[in-house]
């Protein structure tokens, strides 16, 4: 029997363990306030470390009730009698909701029922079947998920776990009557202690080696369409979004999981990004044009002009929708276009160059110049450009500085721009449309990414160019539509697919007597604008360079990219770090082999616990030959007595040995003398190896 004081303690680590889950499960559910829980943990261990089973009993079903009631209200003004079937129900309803497809994700209240439920029993787990190992390893699960799939900072939660563990290991030695001074434990609390130590050291480089290990299992299950079958199964508001053309750019940031429906497919000459619009007005969290110029346009319809020094040859470009869209993607390049007679409301509007109209899958054909790679000569910038430069006061003074930081060795407009879109596209910032980070409240998009999350997408890489080069007093406005999309080789060019995954953003800079031209700032995507400067200075292009090289490797980003771009970050910025990560694992390996007869053991009681007596008899006894093999004929009463004298397992063995004949033999159940097995194991492992 556990004294009371040593009791006590095992409470107080189990307290400690469980509580480490409330803070972190509030986070990622939006609850408020956490108190309830925690009280409910508090008073959950003052109870269970009572004797009498039937206040034990009576007093966790109304503590369990309260707290329920109290985080779960259901309706208001309900009384117990009627809120409990209704709880009950509301459970059962949001579960089938979930089966049946219609939500999308855990609702607050079922969330918070289980996590109570948990909380129960675990604590059980540990103080009555004294099973904290258990207990430790699903705490640390369940963390290491929030960590992956929310990225929260666990810094403290990780520091309690390793003292709870050094308490669990210490108090258990001391139940055990053994010396506090053994060798081994005090080996591995040391080494528990100094991994508590190193850990809040190297948190920031834990959190990017998470992140780098389970990037390439988050690739592969949103380019397996996992997490869009999952948005398709329920559409509840919590749903992860979609990627795909977006007709709201007001808030930007959250993670994204892509959609691979086809939109259309076009013949060309050679691959090229297609704009659908742009917009200017940036406010601070995202784009907020509405587009209110619009006018009917001409037929045919001339867009886009650049001067015929920047155009090549003119082709026919067929675009074929496979779904109906609203609006007619356009390739970098100079335009015309026969508006098709089956087309209803043909809008052209000036402010965002969108060309809208009813859905439709309405073939299109355009006569289309592709925009060449030009050489510049730059001219001042004219006036009237102002809304270009446009940025709202919620931009931090660190932002502009950062963009004389970065162009403080660049002279002409050019060298700045092509500045600032290699510092974006360096291994300081990580390309990810699946960990990318919601935007915090009253935090600054493009701030908030820069210097603090530094993974995004497309969104947050060209957005982070727009508003660097315009503290520069640079035009540069906002284009979205789609990328290259997957190219196929044809007779007469190339056929290029596009889907809802291949949705793209990027910046488009206005240069004097060249006009828009295009950038790619976003790491993950091959930089088919621009190239590396020559003595006569280039202009980006929005042409693709012919290659011998797969197209649809320039459009998507790659696992060996997102890799490569990670371990350079890691390289690049982590050098301060006083030690590498991987040197934690060695300490962690050795604490793990040096307690692996207390891993050992505590599978063996629970198998023990579960088994039936004949059956657990039976695998202890193949355990016992192992270490003491029988002698040829020797019966199993003459093979306890040897056991016996060699373990000195205080007769344990010998009347489970009889129990076992007897309920062989004569047909008796022991089913109440697990207790002898369990013991017999307790003193083997407990005893010296001889």
């Amino acid at each position: 029997m556990i004294n009371s004081k040593k009791h006590w303690l095992f409470s107080l680590f189990s307290y400690l363990l469980l509580a480490t889950l409330i803070t972190p499960f509030a986070i990622a559910n939006k609850l408020s306030p956490t108190w309830p829980l925690y009280l409910f943990l508090f008073l959950l261990h003052l109870l269970l470390s009572l004797r009498l089973r039937i206040i034990r009993l009576f007093g966790i079903s109304l503590l369990t009730l309260w707290v329920l009631h109290l985080t779960i209200p259901v309706e208001p003004g309900l009384s117990l009698s009627e809120w409990l079937p209704a709880l009950v129900q509301k459970i059962y309803g949001q579960l089938q909701l979930i089966y049946q497809g219609t939500a999308s994700h855990l609702p607050v209240d079922t969330a918070v029922f289980f996590m109570t439920l948990f909380l129960l029993l675990s604590s059980l787990l540990i103080l009555r079947f004294h099973r904290w190992r258990l207990a430790v390893f699903f705490t640390i699960c369940y963390l290491i998920l929030l960590t992956i799939f929310s990225h929260q900072t666990l810094l403290f939660e990780g520091v309690l776990i390793s003292i709870s563990c050094c308490g669990f290991l210490l108090t258990e030695k001391m139940i055990e009557n053994k010396s506090a001074k053994n060798n081994r434990l005090l080996l591995f609390l040391s080494l528990i202690g100094v991994f508590a130590f190193l850990f809040p050291i190297s948190l920031p480089q834990v959190q990017r080696e998470i992140f780098f290990w389970g990037q390439p299992l988050r690739n592969r299950i949103n380019e397996a369409g996992i997490f869009d079958a999952i948005a398709d199964y329920g559409g509840g508001s919590g749903a992860l979004k979609r990627s795909g053309f977006s007709e709201d750019d007001t808030v930007l940031g959250g993670p994204l999981a892509d959609d691979f429906t086809i939109l259309f497919t076009a013949q060309m000459s050679s691959p090229s990004y297609w704009r659908v619009e742009t917009k200017h007005n940036y406010s601070g969290q995202g784009w907020t044009d509405i587009g209110e110029n619009r006018g009917y346009p001409s037929n045919p319809f001339y867009l886009f002009t650049y001067p015929g020094t920047l155009v090549a040859d003119s082709e026919t470009v067929t675009i074929t929708p496979s779904e109906a869209i609203p609006y007619l993607p356009q390739p970098y390049g100079n335009i015309q276009w026969n508006i098709p007679t089956v087309l209803n409301e043909v809008r052209f509007d000036r402010s965002t160059e969108r060309i809208s109209f009813f859905a439709s899958t309405a073939e299109q054909q355009l006569i289309f110049r592709p925009l060449q790679r030009p050489t510049i000569q730059e001219a001042p910038i004219l006036p009237g450009m102002a809304m270009y430069t446009q940025l709202p006061d919620s931009v931090p003074r660190r932002v502009r500085e950062l963009a004389a930081e970065i162009t403080e060795d660049a002279q002409s407009q050019l060298e700045k721009v092509e500045a600032i879109q290699n510092y974006l596209r360096s291994g300081e910032f990580r390309y990810s449309k699946i960990d990318t980070e919601v935007t915090p409240e009253n935090r600054e998009y493009v701030d908030y990414f820069l210097f603090d999350s530094k993974v995004g997408y497309c969104d947050n890489f060209s957005t982070a160019m727009i508003v660097l080069l315009r503290s520069l007093d640079i035009p540069t406005r906002w284009a979205k539509g789609f990328n290259n999309g997957a190219v196929a080789t044809t007779e007469n060019g190339v056929e290029v697919t596009i889907r809802n995954a291949d949705a793209h953003s990027w910046p488009e800079v206005y240069f004097t007597d060249y006009g828009w031209l295009p950038f790619e700032p976003t790491p993950a995507f091959s930089d088919t604008f621009s190239q590396e400067s020559t003595t006569e200075t280039t202009l980006p292009t929005a042409e693709t360079e012919t290659s011998e090289t797969n197209p649809l490797e320039t459009s998507a980003p790659s696992e060996e990219t997102l890799v490569s771009s990670t371990v350079e970050a890691a390289q690049g910025s982590e050098t301060h770090y006083l030690f590498d990560l991987r040197l934690l694992f060695i300490p962690l390996l050795l604490g793990l082999v040096i307690t692996a007869r207390f891993w050992v053991y505590h599978l063996l009681s629970f198998a023990l616990n579960i088994l039936s007596f004949e059956s657990g008899y039976r695998s202890l006894l193949f355990l016992f030959s192992r270490k003491l093999p029988r002698k040829p004929a020797e019966t199993l009463t003459a093979y306890s007595q040897r056991a016996e004298e060699k373990w000195q397992l205080d007769g344990n063995w010998q009347k489970a040995t009889s129990r076992y004949e007897e309920s062989l033999y004569g047909g008796s159940k022991a089913t109440s003398e697990k207790r002898l097995l369990l013991e017999s194991l307790r003193i083997l492992f407990s005893k010296k190896r001889k």
